[in-house]
């Protein structure tokens, strides 16, 4: 291969890898059972330091520690969840002391490597930490296993078959989960059953999928009110209805069906009544829509 040939290869392929949206694991699906294994062996050694609790293994000497420090640790949690430093009260930690994994939680029972640690939980989902600030869950499950992996970036879902051949790979944004980058599933022989790009397949953005929703919904919902509410005028019922969907809690994700039809489920939460609407890409074309009362 000429040697300027091979340079604006290797630069493509740089690129490309970087333009890759996905949030990537070092270990294999070999080396996950080798850490299970290796932890249920030492877990099962007789070492008098750890102790099993509500699915979980704990060293004695790293309770007493973190008990010492339960308070600040606490402290953080809340930080860490966005309350300002300045206005936590020793009320609120109280109060938040009921979340007992927010500091017990640095009280595992862990094995270091080079690297990176790792528990497990209930035997069957391993937790792996590593120095590159990536956080990796193995899920060892009936039909075979489930691996998440997350980085600062993203969050991508590898779910595998039993023979390990890989089923589906999904990858959302981190902290909020909103789908980015490509999604594939297959069946368990290998074969492509279904792709979706999901920054570039879907042409209407979240908010004109959120707006288009909301104009369908306020018809829905006009039509709801009238029906169960004959003594009330237009007005009066739009203006609840604006009132109330003005406050909603906004939830929009995508999705797509294996016929290729390319969709979007948008959920709108109010103090009595959450609205569901499904609504095709792009036209805006109404799949479905209902409504389910909220009962306090």
């Amino acid at each position: 291969m000429p040697k300027k040939l091979f340079l604006i290869t290797f630069f493509f392929l740089s690129c490309l890898a970087k333009a890759q949206k996905e949030a990537k694991s070092p270990f294999t699906l070999n080396d996950y059972k080798k850490m299970r294994g290796e932890y249920l062996n030492a877990v099962n050694s007789g070492n008098d330091d750890i102790i099993y609790k509500d699915q979980q293994y704990y060293s004695k000497r790293k309770i007493d520690s973190v008990t010492a420090i339960k308070y600040e640790i606490l402290k953080q949690g809340l930080i860490e969840w966005g309350t300002p430093a300045s206005e936590i009260t020793d009320e609120m930690v109280k109060a938040y002391e009921s979340n007992t994994h927010v500091y017990l939680k640095q009280a595992y029972f862990t094995l270091k490597k080079k690297g990176y640690y790792f528990y497990l939980s209930n035997d069957s989902r391993l937790e792996i930490f590593t120095d590159k600030k990536l956080e990796i869950q193995c899920v060892f499950e009936k039909n075979g296993y489930k691996e998440i992996v997350k980085n600062k970036k993203y969050i991508t879902e590898n779910q595998y078959f039993q023979n390990g051949h890989l089923k589906i790979t999904d990858t959302g944004l981190n902290p909020s989960r909103e789908n980015t980058g490509i999604s594939r599933e297959y069946d368990a022989n290998g074969k492509l059953l279904l792709t979706v790009n999901w920054d570039t397949e879907f042409k209407l953005s979240k908010d004109q999928a959120i707006q288009s929703g909301i104009v369908l919904g306020k018809k829905y919902l006009m039509d709801s009110y009238k029906k169960n509410n004959p003594n009330l005028n237009d007005t009066e019922i739009q203006n609840v209805i604006e009132i109330n969907l003005k406050k909603a809690r906004i939830t929009a994700y995508k999705g797509k069906e294996y016929n290729k039809t390319k969709l979007w489920y948008l959920e709108y939460m109010t103090n009595g009544y959450i609205l569901n609407v499904k609504i095709k890409d792009p036209s805006a074309q109404l799949i479905s829509i209902n409504q389910t009362m909220i009962i306090e």
